[in-house]
């Protein structure tokens, strides 16, 4: 296949497993799941600030096709990567916590470190094959820091992800509190209480575990120039 044909495969296969996940989402009739999806969805700003020039140092692949309105000195936000986040880092963490009490029976208090190790292990078998085979985006960095062509300081900051979304849905489903099988309606407050209570989740992984990642970037400062302008 050519480097055409492989970019628009994974934008369709993106875009084909993010509405098979919205579908399944739809069909639990939980307006906190269904916002998951679109709280993960909408994470693709701290794309734009993780691939920046000292952090991840990322470049992609100049056949995906860009989003847009969004562009700075030359630099794109590809359109599948909503897509790519959002049944990420939605239905994985929608599953996860359907199997909070299986969790909890067969871990205790140590099932949040159990869904680090399945969020630290899951996302790199999505991400090795994308970079290192498909070439759908680059990270630039010294030799030391990769593994496979991904950095392996995103081991645990997949983890992170994973296990913040996980931790930050299940209280939020509590906390909601919103009947089994509520359904959704624009004109209902609970709904919109879902969508925002699981919309929530993603974001608070995503801002936390961006802290924790600059404080690493700040001490290994790994990159190798690849012409971003930041």
């Amino acid at each position: 296949m050519t480097n055409l044909e492989i970019v628009r495969t994974y934008e369709l296969l993106s875009v084909l497993l993010y509405l098979a996940s919205f579908l399944w989402l739809r069909s639990t009739r939980n307006p906190v799941y269904v916002g998951a999806l679109f709280g993960a969805t909408l994470v693709f700003g701290y794309d734009w600030v993780y691939c920046s020039k000292y952090f991840f140092n990322v470049t992609y692949n100049p056949d995906l096709v860009w989003i847009p309105g969004i562009e700075i000195m030359g630099v794109h936000e590809p359109m599948a990567i909503p897509f790519a986040y959002g049944m990420a880092f939605g239905p994985f963490a929608v599953f996860l916590t359907m199997q909070k009490d299986a969790l909890d029976r067969a871990f205790s208090v140590w099932n949040y470190a159990v869904v680090w190790i399945i969020g630290a292990i899951g996302v790199m078998l999505y991400e090795v094959p994308v970079v290192h085979i498909l070439h759908i985006w680059t990270y630039h960095q010294q030799p030391g820091a990769m593994l496979w062509g991904v950095p392996w300081s995103d081991i645990w900051l997949a983890g992170n992800l994973v296990m913040i979304s996980y931790a930050m849905l299940r209280w939020m489903e509590r906390w909601a509190a919103i009947p089994v099988g509520a359904g959704f309606s624009l004109g209902s407050e609970t709904t919109w209480k879902g969508f925002v209570m699981g919309g929530v989740s993603p974001w608070v992984a995503f801002y936390i575990t961006f802290v924790i990642q600059l404080f690493w970037y700040s001490v290994a400062q790994p990159w190798m120039n690849a012409g971003r302008p930041f």
